[in-house]
């Protein structure tokens, strides 16, 4: 049987750190932080990928806090590529002079 706990603490313990910094924007150079960026994403989206709903459902009723981590990695990851997208793509009706 899987050790879901185990696991996620294994994800957890390789990207919190990062993701906290990624948060509080404790970075002095951009390309540090979209590799940071680009590292949690990749990361993040590997271990999501191994999740069932049943998964995030036990863990969410057996370990609420770390549940909550992992929704804070994601909302995290949401909000920066969102505003990256929003940065870097031209906006409808405006123009460079």
């Amino acid at each position: 049987m899987r050790d879901i706990k185990q696991e996620f603490d294994q994800f957890w313990d390789g990207v919190s750190d990062i993701v906290i910094s990624l948060i509080h924007s404790d970075y002095t150079s951009t390309d540090t932080f979209l590799s940071n960026f680009a590292f949690v994403k990749e990361r993040y989206f590997k271990f999501n990928d191994t999740l069932s709903p049943e998964d995030r459902t036990w863990l969410a009723e057996n370990h609420l806090p770390d549940f909550v981590e992992l929704l804070q990695c994601s909302t995290a990851i949401a909000a920066i590529s969102a505003t990256l997208e929003h940065v870097t793509r031209p906006q409808a009706g405006t123009a460079i002079h």
